[in-house]
């Protein structure tokens, strides 16, 4: 929350999926899709962090409100779901 707090909202639109393998799990071979955005219509693609495609689904040509966390994108409703909607705000 502290680190969605002092970014800015900025509006992203969901262009294409890639598949990819999961970055946390040394061993495990699994991919799944993530959302690539671009950010003000630039030509660019960055990968939606975060984008935990059991939880949202996401579609493309859908725009989206995202934030900035060093080289990361990241969905700005991330932090509204589950158990992160019930951790104060400090």
């Amino acid at each position: 929350m502290k680190i969605r707090n002092s970014s800015t909202k900025t509006s992203a639109k969901i262009i294409e999926f890639r598949k990819e393998k999961i970055q946390s799990l040394r061993n495990d071979y699994t991919k799944i899709y993530y959302p690539y955005i671009s950010i003000n219509n630039e030509t660019e693609l960055h990968r939606l962090s975060n984008a935990n495609s059991w939880i949202k689904e996401y579609k493309i040509n859908e725009t989206i409100e995202v934030f900035n966390y060093g080289d990361k994108w990241i969905d700005w409703n991330t932090y509204n779901k589950g158990l992160y909607k019930l951790i104060p705000h400090f």
